[in-house]
């Protein structure tokens, strides 16, 4: 026999108050024992049961519970403004790093602080060292929002000698040792190709993540492989592999006989497949395009700032920012898995690698101990400003470190 509504009501307000009290196990027998009584669906019971602190309408009649419920509805905030404050400016120190890159960066980052003379109150550098990535990255969700980028379309022409420059995928390069290095081109046209303008040549090695960008007038073979030939000097470990996509400004016989003059491999990517040069295309993302965006630079003076911006971006990212390598990737079913290694900065990872001589491993160190993060982000936003013609953002922490700490 069915029970009337007003019987449910009745049963389930009973079941409710002890319902909400008893241990998990208890729960489901008891949920199961009112499912049978009423008729209820079991997700439907357990909703009743839950929310008996709540309006509750039952049919017809609303139920207003006399007890409230034994348990605070709101979460008590952990942190306060002003650590969330520090933590902004930390962000914008790091170069707007993820929660994992930014909780792996953090201790660096106070210790380089320290040696320039920005020591933070014990309370608020605990707070930032004890904090969780994903607590990070809830916290910097309203400022990671502000962020607005557009995208125009690529302007890599084919190369004359495809041919001769054999076409390797991203699954035949071996990343085990620093010297795999990926080369890129980044347009800086604001979205009209017509005229000369600026680029920014970016090499990346694969294994450590150690990156080097510097402009270019445009891209003429000259000036591309004048910079180019440049940067593989100045690299802390010496070259075996060059990788490229097929544009022209770098298929051409004066790249190719650099390569075998020195004893370089020389290799391509698929046409069409941006992910055989996926390691140089996420640095032109992260250290290009986010900081610059899509504006055009065409003038001397411009091309002068771009190359101290870029030195001090390349700086940062080598010696301040880890990143995250792959460790593994499993593939079970239509689920795919992966797991990465500790992050670590691309500086640290060279200081590892067996390849890398004595004497770039004490330039390493040296440029460790003399990187300040206050003052390479005041420098960059000065001439991000200029480039730009926008307002610097001011990461300066010396009025948070006056306010009061609540943790």
């Amino acid at each position: 026999m069915a029970l009337s509504m007003q019987e449910k009501q009745h049963v389930g307000r009973e079941v409710a108050l002890r319902y909400v009290h008893a241990r998990k196990k208890d729960k489901g027998i008891m949920l199961q024992e009112f499912c049978v009584t009423t008729g209820y669906s079991p997700p439907y019971a357990a909703f009743l049961l839950r929310t008996y602190a709540k309006r509750v309408i039952l049919g017809e009649v609303t139920l207003v519970p006399t007890r409230p419920c034994p348990w605070p509805r709101e979460r008590k905030h952990v942190y306060g403004p002003a650590v969330v404050e520090a933590l902004i400016a930390m962000y914008h120190l790091s170069g707007d790093l993820c929660g994992k890159r930014l909780q792996a960066a953090m201790p660096e980052l106070l210790r380089s602080m320290a040696r320039h003379g920005t020591i933070l109150p014990d309370p608020l550098a605990a707070a930032l060292l004890q904090m969780g990535s994903a607590t990070m990255d809830r916290l910097l969700r309203a400022e990671k929002a502000k962020a607005n980028n557009r995208r125009h379309a690529p302007r890599t022409k084919p190369g004359s000698l495809l041919r001769l420059i054999p076409i390797v995928s991203f699954r035949e390069l071996s990343a085990a040792a620093p010297g795999y290095v990926e080369i890129d081109l980044v347009s800086h046209d604001g979205g009209k190709a017509a005229g000369d303008h600026c680029y920014t040549l970016t090499v990346t090695d694969r294994c450590t993540g150690w990156t080097a960008i510097v402009p270019v007038p445009n891209r003429a073979q000259v000036f591309v492989f004048e910079a180019l030939t440049t940067v593989l000097h100045d690299l802390p470990f010496p070259v075996q592999l060059l990788h490229s996509d097929n544009g022209v400004e770098f298929i051409n016989d004066e790249l190719r006989r650099f390569c075998d003059t020195h004893g370089i491999r020389f290799t391509r990517s698929r046409p069409y497949h941006k992910n055989d040069n996926c390691y140089v295309e996420s640095k032109n993302w992260t250290l290009v395009r986010r900081c610059l965006g899509y504006h055009r630079f065409d003038t001397k003076g411009q091309l002068t700032d771009l190359g101290q911006l870029e030195a001090l971006l390349a700086q940062r990212a080598n010696v301040l920012q880890p990143s995250m390598a792959l460790l593994e990737k499993v593939r079970t079913g239509s689920k795919i898995q992966k797991r990465y290694h500790a992050p670590v900065t691309p500086l640290h990872r060279l200081l590892q690698a067996p390849e890398v001589s004595d004497q770039a491993k004490a330039r390493l160190l040296q440029q460790l101990k003399d990187v300040d993060p206050i003052s390479l982000q005041r420098d960059i936003g000065i001439l991000q400003s200029r480039l730009l013609g926008t307002t610097s953002q001011d990461t300066s922490l010396g009025a948070v470190t006056s306010k009061t700490i609540s943790v």
